[in-house]
C-alpha cells in the first residue's frame, strides 16, 4: 500500500484516504486525539471495529465524468483481532481486493482505532472527526508542489450503495497541483455500520475505483 517512490512524470499518482503516510511532510491537526483513546469514544459508532465485524463492498471504475462502470471484482473486510504497536492497541481489518490496486488478489492489513471523536490510522492521523462538520482534519504535500488537504464535510450527505440508501458523514479531499484541475475525493461513513463508500483517484486522468458497500454484519 505504500507508493513512496512514484514518479509523477512517468506514472498516474493514486489519491486515497487510507494511506496519508503516502505523502511527504504529513502535518497533523494541531488537536491530535489522545495517545491512548477513549473508554467510550464518539468515533465508535462510525468505525464498528468489533472483531468479527464484516463488510462486503462491490467495486466499480469511474472516468473523469465521474461515469461508473461495474467491475467483477469485490473486498470483504473483516476486523480480524487487534495489535500492540508501541504500547497502543489497534484494531486489525484484513481486505482481500484493495481498490488501489483492485486486480491484485494478495489482499491488505488496516490498522485503525478509536481516540475519543476521532477514528485514527496508524501513524496518528485522524482520518475521521465525529459530529465535527467544516473541520480540516489533516494537510499534506504532493512532491514536488501539489497540496492535499482532508476535511469533514459541511454537510450530511445521501449516498446510494447496493445495501441500500444511507444518511453519511463525509470526509473530503482536495487536491491542488499545478496544471491541473483540482480533484476532489470523498469518503462515507454511517453511524452504526461504519464505511459505506471510498474511493481512489488518479491525480492526472481524475478516474479511479470507488468500492461501495453490499452487504455487512456488525455488532
Amino acid at each position: 500500500m505504500n507508493r513512496t517512490n512514484i514518479h509523477l512524470r512517468s506514472l498516474p499518482m493514486l489519491l486515497t484516504l487510507l494511506v496519508p503516510t503516502a505523502f511527504l511532510s504529513c502535518r497533523k491537526d494541531p488537536s491530535d486525539p489522545p495517545a491512548n483513546g477513549d473508554p467510550t469514544p464518539a468515533a465508535a459508532p462510525w468505525s464498528k471495529l468489533a472483531v468479527g465485524n464484516t463488510w462486503t463492498y462491490d467495486i466499480v471504475q469511474f472516468d473523469s465524468l465521474d461515469t461508473e462502470v461495474p467491475t467483477s471484482w469485490t473486498d470483504v473486510v473483516t476486523v480480524t483481532g487487534d495489535s500492540l504497536v508501541n504500547g497502543t492497541t489497534w484494531s486489525v481489518l484484513q481486505g482481500t481486493r484493495s481498490i488501489h490496486n483492485p486486480g491484485q488478489t494478495g489482499g491488505y492489513t488496516q490498522l485503525l482505532r478509536d481516540s475519543a471523536d476521532c477514528i485514527v490510522a496508524l501513524g496518528g492521523t485522524c482520518v475521521f472527526r465525529a459530529n465535527s462538520p467544516g473541520v480540516t482534519l489533516y494537510s499534506a504535500m504532493i512532491p514536488p508542489s501539489g497540496t492535499l488537504t482532508w476535511s469533514m464535510a459541511d454537510a450530511s450527505a445521501s449516498v446510494v450503495v447496493p445495501a441500500g440508501t444511507f444518511a453519511t458523514a463525509v470526509v473530503e479531499g482536495e487536491v491542488s497541483f499545478p496544471g491541473l484541475p483540482v480533484r476532489t475525493l470523498r469518503t462515507h461513513r454511517t453511524a452504526g455500520i461504519g464505511l459505506v463508500q471510498d474511493e481512489t483517484k488518479y491525480l492526472f486522468s481524475g478516474g479511479g475505483f470507488r468500492k461501495k458497500l453490499s452487504s455487512y454484519t456488525v455488532q
